[in-house]
């Protein structure tokens, strides 16, 4: 059968339950997410600028200048502008209480002494005027323990003196709840410069298992939708189609005489058309005949299960899905093998033999040579 076929035994009550299905699971997924994941708290030192504040390529004869007193060139010395930026980039807002009362927060400078620290910019009025940069010792630089809320930061311009052959390194000090270490990153650039793979792999194994979750529920979703937009096309192609096929059974006033078969030919689907035109002379439609015509006159347990079994209709298994299974299973079945005996469209004989209405089967027939929906 080919895909088209397929779709078109597809109706909007399968389509919406399989949505239902998504969400459901997705909201499954989603409750274990959110009752699993606890907020990160995070805090980054990140040097965003340096630069020296004298460059002399090559020593100059008769050149002397001096910084405090000292002879930067002689003594091999450097002073060097270095720009720190402090940001919360965890989930959770910093509070005072979650910083260590034990140990001060701030940064030391190793290989080096702090000539200079002071605020250069931040985007948190509260921390421009709380944060207050002190410089406690010649190589370590305190700050207030300030509430630091999420994605806020402060700049930091640092003037540093130290020997050129030895570039001087910042290391956070202090110690902040829920952050187990704080580490400095040279600059955003070598974020950037990340391999691909790290920054696809990024996260923890929690954020990684989310990731595949919810691409994996948008994969299902976007299927979905090209699904729906598939079968809605098939189905005005489907209605085109109908009306062409029907028209031209009028014309022909094969059903003048029984309009109601004509009204239950038009409710019935291509598939279930294309069944009743090849069952014409099966034994299994003529056993589920029976068995109908059986639990009419005792509505026994018994028969009405016979007739929620699968209606072989001499098709092969991989067919069973088709036919008169295709909108609904028992209710559809009885009211198709009702409405075929009620009109007349169906008869049994005084011998047993099941025969179709000549007219009604003709009509059959045009439709499936119209249609090609054929078994």
């Amino acid at each position: 059968m080919s895909l088209v076929d397929r779709f078109r035994k597809l109706d909007q009550r399968n389509l919406l339950g399989l949505i239902g299905f998504i969400l459901t699971v997705f909201s499954v997924f989603f409750a274990f997410y959110t009752f699993y994941y606890t907020k990160e708290t995070k805090i980054t030192f990140e040097i965003t600028n340096q630069t020296n504040v004298l460059d002399i390529l090559k020593p100059v004869n008769n050149l002397f200048i001096t910084f405090q007193g000292e002879d930067i060139q002689k003594n091999n010395i450097n002073l060097r502008s270095v720009t720190l930026k402090i940001e919360n980039t965890g989930e959770q807002n910093i509070l005072e209480n979650d910083y260590d009362s034990r140990n001060i927060f701030g940064f030391k400078i190793n290989k080096g002494e702090v000539i200079e620290a002071k605020l250069v910019g931040s985007n948190s009025e509260f921390l421009e005027q709380n944060i207050n940069i002190q410089v406690v010792q010649p190589d370590t630089i305190k700050l207030e323990k300030v509430i630091f809320e999420s994605n806020n930061y402060v700049l930091i311009e640092i003037l540093v003196i130290h020997q050129k052959d030895n570039n001087p390194d910042i290391v956070p000090i202090g110690k902040i709840a829920g952050i187990d270490k704080m580490t400095v990153s040279s600059s955003s650039s070598e974020k950037r410069n990340e391999p691909f793979w790290v920054q696809t792999l990024g996260g923890s194994i929690l954020i990684q298992i989310s990731r595949a979750g919810f691409y994996l529920i948008a994969i299902i979703l976007s299927i979905t939708l090209i699904m729906s937009i598939v079968i809605s096309i098939i189905g005005i192609n489907e209605k085109k189609e109908r009306r062409k096929v029907f028209n031209i059974i009028e014309r022909t006033q094969l059903l003048s005489d029984n309009p109601n078969a004509l009204t239950f030919l038009r409710e019935l689907f291509y598939s279930e058309i294309a069944n009743l035109h090849k069952m014409r002379s099966t034994e299994d439609f003529k056993k589920e005949v029976e068995a109908f015509l059986e639990f009419q006159e005792s509505h026994d347990e018994d028969i009405d299960q016979k007739l929620k079994q699968p209606l072989h209709l001499g098709m092969s298994d991989d067919e069973l899905l088709d036919g008169l299974q295709t909108k609904s299973g028992t209710r559809r079945r009885k009211y198709i093998l009702n409405e075929l005996l009620t009109n007349k469209l169906v008869i049994i004989d005084e011998t047993q033999n099941l025969s179709f209405h000549e007219n009604f089967y003709k009509c059959l027939e045009i439709i499936v040579n119209m249609t090609g929906f054929k078994k």
